[in-house]
């Protein structure tokens, strides 16, 4: 796997504790939308304000991005769960701690041999680039 693609994974693993933050900061932005305050309302005549069209792209933005978000966490909720015990104890361990371990003490942690990990650890990192759409060719 390409070091872009390992590194992709890597952050979206690194994001997945706060996704549900993430979601919920765009749900809000939805329900309560910034309105500007119009600084021409005093004078007469008027002239086209864009900012209907500057909502609307952010509104689309915002939707892109939440679907995007729902998608990358519910993929690697899946991926976790249908994971080995050990091997998920050793991803939760690398990345979704706040405190985390590099591979070798998490592997004594979760009491399996370093190359045995590393193993786990690379194939579930490749199936997971895979599922989330990082990884098209092998």
């Amino acid at each position: 796997m390409r070091q872009q693609a390992w590194d992709e994974v890597k952050t979206a693993l690194y994001d997945y504790p706060k996704t549900d933050w993430y979601l919920n900061q765009l749900r809000q932005n939805k329900l309560f939308p910034y309105v500007p305050n119009d600084l021409n309302k005093d004078f007469k005549g008027g002239g086209y304000s864009p900012d209907g069209l500057v909502n609307k792209v952010i509104s689309i933005h915002d939707d892109i991005l939440y679907r995007r978000l729902s998608f990358q966490r519910d993929t690697i909720q899946n991926e976790l769960e249908n994971s080995e015990e050990w091997l998920r104890d050793l991803i939760t361990l690398m990345y979704l701690n706040p405190t985390k371990l590099k591979l070798k003490p998490a592997s004594e942690l979760v009491g399996k041999s370093w190359r045995t990990a590393k193993a786990g650890h690379e194939e579930f990192m490749e199936n997971l680039a895979r599922r989330l759409g990082i990884l098209t060719i092998e």
